[in-house]
């Protein structure tokens, strides 16, 4: 009985040992691995639902390229958009070994680790922290800072929301190209201003997405020069307050019967000063507001019906957010096989359940038979002439686009990340400018889940793992053994 009775205790020790060797290897094994993992600074990518590396959009821009680009991530490892922009450089490079374009090469360059490389960069202008596009001739540099805006969707937490996608697009459409076009932005009545960075009203945005797309952007004041220059690859005229004068819509009228291209987004009170030189180009500008039941937050449209055109080319299955928007109406100009033909085409429009309503009608808003515009309206239209046989002719083609609602390109639509505001309205200055670039959606914002943790969520791992999961399996366990040796 000794005997056994000795036995069993050195078998209850040597498994105590045993457990505790082993909790002490788990112990030393996780916290090697956090130091690793510290060292490292790993990332793991989880693409969220259905969605893939990169957008559509961003799969054709790569699928477009025609000469070798090198994207360089030069950032510090422990840098807030280092991970996400390794996400998406990666997601781009598996975009182009799948397209028909040219090969997009990646490389990431950490300016405390990669000394040599980070000579080179520094030596050619590049800032540390930087996200660089070079086709050999052509450089393109975003700071870490610019890959990420103001969180503008409504969340209660604001913050920032990466936009690292967005800036690629930009800068391989814009290395695309053989120069800057110049883009004339009209000033003096109130019209949106691009240094304006209020979030709900501005166009800063909008304006960055511009020039990052390899658009030169130049206020003008036709009070001041008498005329829309040479050079313009287009004229925006974004959601003016005031009239313009007599003579500044006969300037207007004039650059377009030249072969003029124009982005007018309508003003919040309905009249410019530009409604008859509108009306000559077969877009009609009503005095009705634009209803529909598809709404987020009742005062709003929610657009997703567009016409078959460049500029809606892709967007079947997404949505435009429109605000307080003019009803738009278009007449077509001319023999329909003519060359100097003027074509209108509607971009946008309310679903059928959508209406015109009079203006100043009182809420609640109700269709009025008598006084209202039956449904589905207009929202936005492009006008053409001389599409397609322009050249044959020598002469260049007109093109309009107008969009009913002033702040449709504002902060706070584009903001709205659910929204293809942002996409629309760079589609609709570049079939504007004739700039082949890519033409489908994008997500607008991050597009994966991108797992990884910072010096501190790494401690916060080693202390789960070494103290709590332990401490709490022994506290089980001592509980279960007092249990079975009280039933006992």
């Amino acid at each position: 009985m000794k005997r056994e009775g000795k036995n069993r205790r050195l078998r209850r020790a040597g498994i105590r040992l045993g457990g505790s060797l082993a909790a002490l290897l788990a112990l030393v094994f996780v916290v090697l691995l956090t130091f690793v993992m510290l060292y490292l600074n790993p990332a793991f990518t989880l693409p969220v639902g259905s969605v893939g590396w990169v957008s559509e959009r961003a799969q054709e821009s790569v699928g477009r390229l025609t000469k070798p680009v090198k994207a360089t991530c030069f950032m510090a490892v422990g840098h807030v958009a280092h991970k996400p922009t390794m996400r998406l450089l990666r997601g781009l490079r598996v975009a182009s070994l799948e397209g028909a374009g040219r090969e997009l090469e990646i490389a990431f360059v950490s300016p405390q680790r990669d000394l040599a490389a980070a000579r080179e960069l520094i030596a050619a202008g590049v800032s540390p922290d930087s996200l660089v596009f070079d086709d050999g001739n052509r450089r393109v540099v975003f700071s870490a800072e610019e890959l990420f805006v103001p969180d503008n969707s409504g969340a209660e937490d604001g913050g920032m929301v990466f936009m690292g996608e967005a800036m690629c697009v930009a800068a391989l459409e814009r290395l695309g190209r053989s120069r800057d076009e110049k883009l004339y932005w009209l000033n003096g009545h109130g019209e949106a201003r691009i240094d304006d960075y209020d979030p709900n009203s501005g166009y800063s945005d909008i304006a960055r997405e511009i020039i990052h797309s390899g658009f030169s952007l130049v206020s003008l004041s036709l009070a001041e020069v008498k005329e829309v220059p040479a050079d313009a690859a287009a004229l925006l005229i974004l959601s003016p307050r005031f009239e313009v004068t007599s003579e500044e819509a006969a300037l207007i009228q004039e650059y377009l019967n030249k072969g003029g291209r124009l982005l007018y987004l309508a003003s919040l009170n309905g009249e410019s000063g530009l409604e008859d030189v509108l009306s000559r180009w077969g877009v009609v500008m009503t005095r009705y507001r634009a209803v529909d039941s598809r709404t987020i937050m009742g005062g709003d449209l929610v657009i997703t019906s567009y016409g078959d055109h460049k500029i809606t080319t892709g967007f079947k299955d997404v949505a435009t957010l429109f605000g307080v928007s003019w009803c738009i109406e278009t007449v077509s100009f001319g023999v329909d096989m003519a060359a100097d033909r003027i074509r209108t085409t509607v971009l946008a429009q309310t679903s059928a359940k959508g209406w015109g309503e009079a203006a100043g009608s009182e809420a609640p808003l109700r269709y009025d038979a008598e006084r209202d515009m039956l449904g589905p309206v207009t929202v936005a239209v492009a006008a053409e002439r001389g599409g397609g046989t322009a050249a044959d002719l020598g002469f260049r083609a007109t093109r309009i686009v107008v969009i009913g609602d002033g702040l449709f390109a504002s902060n706070g639509r584009l903001g709205r990340r659910y929204s293809a505001n942002r996409d629309f309205t760079l589609n609709a200055v570049n079939w504007l400018t004739e700039i082949e670039a890519a033409t489908k959606t994008s997500l607008g914002g991050d597009m994966a889940l991108v797992s990884g943790l910072d010096r501190n969520g790494w401690m916060k791992v080693l202390l789960w793992f070494s103290g709590v999961l332990p401490g709490a399996v022994l506290v089980l366990g001592f509980v279960g053994a007092r249990r079975y040796y009280r039933i006992r």
